[in-house]
């Protein structure tokens, strides 16, 4: 996105002299109100906005202007400013700033809590996950213990389908055998010698039973599952990725079992209130920090 931004703005700002904040700020808003003027707004739009600002802060160190901190900020504020008063009603109408994440929109398998009554609600990006055509896993907790599977949701309509368990969450019930978990693969049999490689399905697989399938009886293993993204819920967040949660420790053993799967660990993403977000919360060595926390005025 900044290389097309750049490609088709660069020239412009080549010819003007950028030589403060103030004449970046005239452009900024002068290139914004000529790119909206058809009234029409995407998403590939507002991520414009955001990679015009780092253009022109690029364009004013390029120029000779030695940047301060308190400079940055302004034009981080005056960005800020823009959108508040243009577009927020927009991205709002649109499922926030979760459906125009780039980590949202090039993942195809998700995970995702439902939301309680006192969290951010994601009943809208569970919707636009099956609009959108990717997967969808949500948590099954197990009672007196750590462990969560992710399982999947056959559509946004499924949920209505499921239990609620004495914390009041909606999750499938302990019977429910008959959904996928997301870290559990399908093994196919890869006949390289063709140029069309043969897939042959085999079943079920551990990342356990792989290693010892490839290394005792030397067949070459395909896998599918795994997890691009979790969206994570939480109490309590700070800026340096730590997350406080209800005391479990259900998703960080979850994210310990990402990492020994063949597929890696997925991004997470926690989504929280601005009153959410502390100086620091308390973390222990088995927290495993989160990739970046969405929150309004982030």
């Amino acid at each position: 996105m900044q290389d097309q931004t750049e490609e088709a703005l660069g020239p412009l700002l080549d010819r003007i002299d950028i030589t403060s904040v103030a004449v970046a700020k005239r452009i900024f808003n002068g290139v914004m109100e000529e790119k909206f003027a058809d009234g029409n707004t995407n998403w590939g739009r507002i991520m414009t906005i955001f990679t015009f600002g780092g253009l022109l802060t690029k364009k004013l160190q390029e120029h000779g202007v030695q940047l301060t901190a308190e400079e940055k900020e302004q034009i981080s504020y005056f960005i800020t400013e823009y959108i508040i008063n243009n577009k927020a009603e927009w991205i709002d109408a649109n499922g926030g700033w979760v459906i125009g994440h780039p980590k949202y929109k090039e993942s195809k398998r998700i995970a995702i809590f439902l939301s309680m009554p006192d969290e951010v609600q994601t009943a809208e990006i569970i919707k636009d996950i099956f609009k959108q055509g990717k997967e969808c896993f949500i948590p099954r907790y197990k009672p007196q213990s750590n462990h969560m599977d992710m399982l999947k949701l056959s559509s946004a309509e499924d949920i209505s389908s499921l239990a609620l368990t004495s914390w009041n969450i909606l999750q499938p019930s302990d019977d429910d055998s008959t959904r996928e978990e997301a870290l559990d693969s399908d093994r196919y049999l890869v006949n390289s010698e063709n140029e069309t490689p043969d897939l042959i399905l085999l079943g079920p697989i551990t990342w356990s039973t792989r290693i010892a399938e490839e290394s005792v009886l030397g067949i070459c293993v395909d896998e599918k599952g795994g997890l691009d993204l979790i969206f994570m819920p939480g109490l309590g967040f700070d800026k340096k990725g730590n997350r406080l949660g209800r005391g479990k420790g259900y998703y960080d053993t979850y994210l310990e079992r990402c990492m020994k799967h063949p597929h890696g660990k997925p991004y997470t993403i926690a989504l929280a209130f601005k009153e959410q977000i502390c100086e620091s919360v308390p973390v222990t060595e088995n927290d495993v920090p989160i990739d970046e926390i969405l929150y309004e005025d982030c």
